[in-house]
């Protein structure tokens, strides 16, 4: 998606919305925003090439529990583009005043089916869990994607909530598990004067921890709907398989913009 025709949406989302009645019973609530990151990881998994990134995206969510959103992943620089663009569609159920439980199908398109371990893997199907204490929240989710060979992320979250004045802070611990079949190719070694066998390939599955990582993330209302996060992160990300080993430093600056109708 072009940047600039979608920052020319948003101005006219905010247009369109500052126009209409505010109406604080209105079922549906749409959004618009997009978010500069020096760099896009999920799980751990590095999926922008470690490249700076733009993600435009938007959101439309319905009092029921119903939700759906698109977004993609542009890479910037002299090889950047579109690298993946998304679709889901969920729903959550408001179980007591402490837990909530909530389910989505995502589908993926990427550049192509190389550029990261999960680019083979067009759908996802996520189940979580929240429950929401008075100085803490916890929450567990799992991510199965499915396809030829299949992936499984499991996630534990830690946060609370702090306020001063406007702004608000959400730190948060997060740890994540991976179980993921990995194609690998081998080729038999030749011997002295022969050139080297056939390649083969065999399945082996990967299992452990996927990235472990620590969050700050502010909010800050601008104006009536309109808000920016700044989202800085340390992701540890231990499984070479999957990803890079390494312990990275993550951050994204966020501005949305939401209304009612």
């Amino acid at each position: 998606m072009n940047t600039t025709r979608f920052l020319l949406l948003v101005l006219l989302c905010c247009e369109f919305a500052s126009a209409q009645v505010d109406d604080k019973d209105a079922p549906w609530s749409a959004s618009a925003g997009l978010r500069f990151m020096n760099r896009y990881t999920s799980y751990g998994v590095d999926l922008s090439n470690d490249q700076p990134a733009l993600a435009p995206s938007f959101a439309l969510d319905h009092d029921g529990g119903f939700n759906a959103g698109f977004e993609s992943i542009v890479t910037m620089g002299s090889n950047g583009g579109l690298q993946r663009w998304s679709i889901s569609a969920g729903y959550e159920l408001s179980v007591s005043n402490v837990l909530s439980l909530s389910a989505d199908f995502t589908h993926y398109r990427y550049q192509n089916d190389t550029a990261n371990v999960l680019a083979g893997l067009s759908n996802s199907i996520s189940l979580s869990a929240d429950m929401e204490f008075e100085v803490v929240s916890l929450s567990a989710n799992v991510h199965q994607y499915l396809g030829d060979l299949g992936a499984t992320y499991f996630g534990f979250d830690a946060s609370g909530f702090v306020e001063f004045g406007d702004l608000m802070i959400v730190p948060l611990a997060q740890i994540t598990f991976v179980s993921q079949e990995v194609s690998i190719s081998r080729t038999k070694p030749g011997g002295m004067g022969r050139k080297s066998g056939p390649t083969s390939s065999s399945t082996v599955t990967l299992t452990g921890i996927s990235s472990m990582s620590l969050h700050a993330i502010a909010v800050y209302p601008l104006a009536e709907g309109l808000s920016i996060t700044i989202h800085p992160a340390i992701v540890y990300s231990p499984k070479a398989e999957v990803s890079t080993r390494s312990t990275q430093f993550a951050f994204s600056l966020g501005a949305r913009y939401s209304f009612p109708f």
